[in-house]
């Protein structure tokens, strides 16, 4: 069953409500592998990047209250750069790879091919197998408007499962 919560939160504020949010799902997190999907667009700083990105500071917060819970976590993103290591200043420059707290993964690198039996234009898509392997997917999406989707959060947000060319 799939839950969505929405909370406003200040840097302040943003451990607190977190970890009320993240009880509200009554989910025992003792040993599970959690990814924690963020929304990582470029190679922007977080205070210039006009909202393109979650907060750093909620990634921190849900690292740490998972973690407090048992769960093993990981953070990862796979945003459409290219070129080796791009995923990882993307990362930094955002402010996400310091706020996850050593959990950040690049989830392009390790890919899974599946077959896809809805669609007539597609019969295959490759995905991060973090993805894949998680017991809990929790996305963090940021809310936002596309050029192509008018408002993206977290539709848009799995966008950063599919790894490579497949994104088109």
């Amino acid at each position: 069953m799939s839950k969505v919560v929405i909370a406003q939160a200040s840097d302040e504020t943003a451990s607190e409500v977190i970890s009320g949010m993240v009880g509200r799902f009554n989910i025992d997190w003792q040993g599970m592998k959690v990814l924690v999907k963020p929304n990582m667009l470029g190679h922007f700083n977080f205070d210039e990047n006009s909202g393109a990105t979650t907060h750093p500071a909620v990634i921190q917060a849900v690292v740490r209250t998972l973690g407090n819970q048992g769960a093993t976590v990981v953070v990862g993103d796979n945003p459409a750069l290219q070129g080796l290591k791009e995923n990882q200043r993307c990362a930094r420059r955002s402010g996400i790879l310091e706020a996850s707290e050593g959990t950040y993964l690049d989830i392009s690198e390790d890919k899974v091919e599946m077959s896809v039996n809805h669609s007539s234009l597609l019969d295959r898509i490759v995905v991060s197998r973090e993805v894949m392997d998680a017991d809990y997917v929790v996305y963090v999406p940021r809310f936002k408007t596309h050029i192509f989707t008018t408002i993206s959060g977290a539709v848009k947000n799995m966008f950063g499962i599919v790894v490579g060319g497949d994104k088109p």
